[in-house]
């Protein structure tokens, strides 16, 4: 039989932070939906029973030693995943957002588009997919309008977290993950790179537990230094083509 139809190894990567009230039923999900897949849970610095609740669960964790954010969390993931000689690593949110459904859908649509990278698009019209505020839309639209003017590349929904990378981006991102934004830097740091990203439509739930960290302020702020963060990571990109 022929590497490309062999059974890929498939990672999922869940970073979570103080995410003791959505874990179980996150990895319930996995196990019902995804079960050919491994896991990796990264607790990012957890002050609750985040880590317990994955050593009941059986499951493989890494715990950060203070809470670094979700790029850090990511590309632990990514390291875990290069050691481990996995093919695909998928991204996948902690909080019960994205239905396990669509972790095998992905690594269809990475297998048969010979893409890189699959980034999850949220479906705005279905009823079970993610409800945008206005600031999110607008702020959303920013981001959009700035990738493509880094990279040239249009991308529908640059700060959804479900994600899925084969074995030569996940060995990219585990040395250039961004630290800050990590969701809409990535693509344009993707796509200076060459690397070929595609998209495909998911529709999310609300959350099973805890509270999203993204007040007006925050987003706000998140907005500012993904801004600074795309452009500063572009020409940065740009001076080491010219050198």
């Amino acid at each position: 039989m022929g590497e490309e139809n062999a059974t890929p190894r498939v990672l999922l990567v869940i970073p979570a932070f103080n995410e003791q009230d959505s874990l179980a039923a996150t990895l319930a999900d996995v196990r019902r939906e995804a079960g050919f897949a491994s896991v990796l849970v990264v607790d990012d610095g957890s002050s609750d029973l985040t880590t317990d609740i994955a050593l009941d669960e059986g499951v493989e964790f890494a715990r950060l030693p203070f809470n670094l954010g979700v790029g850090a969390a990511v590309q632990t993931g990514f390291k875990y995943a290069q050691r481990g000689d996995f093919d695909f690593v998928v991204q996948f949110d902690a909080d019960g957002q994205h239905p396990a459904k669509f972790v095998r859908k992905m690594v269809e649509r990475i297998r048969d588009s010979s893409a890189d990278v699959v980034a999850g698009v949220r479906v705005a019209g279905d009823l079970e997919s993610y409800t945008f505020t206005f600031l999110r839309r607008l702020g959303s639209w920013w981001l959009r309008l700035l990738i493509w003017i880094a990279s040239g590349q249009r991308f529908t929904d640059p700060t959804c977290g479900l994600r899925i990378y084969n074995r030569r981006a996940a060995s990219f991102l585990a040395k250039h993950y961004p630290e800050i934004a990590a969701e809409p830097c990535s693509l344009a740091l993707l796509s200076n790179h060459g690397f070929k990203v595609v998209e495909l439509d998911v529709s999310l739930r609300p959350r099973t537990g805890g509270a999203t960290s993204l007040t007006f302020g925050r987003s706000l702020s998140y907005m500012i230094i993904a801004s600074w963060a795309i452009a500063t990571a572009t020409l940065a990109t740009g001076r080491r083509r010219t050198d």
